[in-house]
């Protein structure tokens, strides 16, 4: 059976990568690496990564088999949190072994016994088992740096998209962007407010793309806390997958309660001067995996109708799936989140970008005069990012030149 667990691989995937990464600690032990074993701690250490990664996959994997979200979900976030440190560190192994072989001391004859006063302060020994601990340490520290960066607040970030044609009216208009907070894992509802308060300005308009809270009794608050910038255009809020996993009646009444408008396959247009702003919402189609071009198709065409000919369109799509549907559907910005970026990234751009250049994974992407930017996220469900912090994207309409 299949079950969307809100991670970003399946159980088969992990528990390969897994495997993958205790076959290469292996071979690395056995061959290259076989002083490093003779160590009781390195055994002791091995043993229970081991024993960790056989535990949660079953733990994963029996949640499946009874099909409880819960219990497959608590599994798969604890083995994914522990597959990224044991996997950098893992994969560390064979270049470590490459390294001690290449510096270590080779066996040759004796011709005297070295006096206390000839022997050197540090042995040749010493210095490649200590260039060989290295590897590993490094590898280590990144994920440590990793987590570390997991854990700060969000930073407001500017971004300034031009757009041909723009009218006068929405020169300077400032959309602040919220999406993937992810409230009752890492972040909750004071980190939110706390990164509000330091809003240096008042954003003309609000909008949320999805996943605000997996602790649901937590979204109401949230809603309230973004409403309370009372932006002179309103808040304007979206669904994600993670309401759907949840309970996505509960999220629509907690919007209801809040008074912040849920766009779903439907727009509102707003009149900004002498002009029209047409803000539309996507629904969701829930699944990670599999095909959903058509249904992506279907609800941004349904949430651009009705828009005025001469307005802005604006989109709101928690997938950047949304984006190549909303540029046939005359979408002059799409705002995305839900990849988060890949949580690692360089440069500005997710790392994973070569591999998926199509997915739109972090950062602005232009389609002919089409834009979309795609957030890294406020929030994840478990905190590591390296080079993609985590970020509130403060968008700013300007006239192309």
């Amino acid at each position: 059976m299949t079950m969307d667990v809100g991670v970003p691989i399946d159980l088969h995937q992990s528990a390969l990568i897994a495997a993958a990464s205790v076959v290469v600690s292996a071979v690395s032990f056995a061959t290259i690496l076989r002083d490093a074993w003779r160590v009781v701690p390195v055994r002791i250490v091995a043993a229970c990564v081991a024993a960790y990664l056989v535990a949660v996959h079953a733990r994963w994997a029996w949640g499946m088999y009874l099909e409880s979200w819960p219990i497959a979900h608590e599994a798969s976030i604890w083995a994914v949190v522990g597959l990224l440190p044991i996997t950098l560190v893992a994969w560390s192994l064979p270049v470590a072994g490459l390294v001690w072989q290449l510096l270590r001391p080779r066996p040759h004859r004796v011709v005297a016994a070295a006096t206390d006063d000839a022997r050197p302060l540090v042995t040749r020994r010493q210095v490649a088992k200590a260039a060989a601990s290295t590897v590993p340490l490094v590898a280590l520290g990144t994920a440590g740096r990793g987590y570390s960066s997991g854990l700060r607040l969000p930073e407001v970030r500017p971004i300034p998209l031009a757009f041909p044609g723009l009218h006068s009216d929405l020169h300077g208009l400032t959309i602040l962007h919220l999406s993937d907070l992810h409230l009752g894992f890492v972040r909750q509802t004071r980190h939110l407010e706390a990164t509000l308060e330091r809003l240096t300005v008042r954003p003309d308009l609000v909008v949320l793309t999805g996943d605000v809270a997996d602790d649901l009794n937590q979204l109401e608050r949230a809603l309230r806390a973004v409403k309370a910038l009372s932006p002179r255009l309103g808040v304007f809020s979206s669904l994600g997958n993670h309401e759907y996993l949840h309970d996505a009646p509960f999220a629509r009444a907690a919007h209801r309660r809040a008074g912040v408008p849920l766009l779903v396959g439907d727009g509102a247009s707003i009149a900004v001067g002498k002009t029209t702003l047409h803000v539309g919402g996507a629904d969701d189609p829930v699944e990670l995996h599999g095909d959903i071009g058509a249904f992506m198709h279907r609800t941004v065409a349904a949430a651009m109708r009705g828009a005025p000919k001469d307005a802005f369109r604006l989109l709101l799509s928690h997938r950047p799936e949304g984006f190549v549907p909303g540029a046939l559907h005359g979408a002059h910005l799409t705002l995305s989140g839900h990849t988060h970026g890949g949580q690692i990234g360089f440069n500005g751009k997710s790392a994973f970008e070569p591999i998926w250049s199509e997915r739109y994974l972090w950062g602005s992407f232009r389609r002919g005069t089409s834009r979309l930017y795609t957030t890294s996220g406020f929030g994840h469900w478990f905190p590591f990012r390296v080079g993609c912090p985590a970020e509130v994207p403060l968008i700013t309409l300007g006239p192309a030149r």
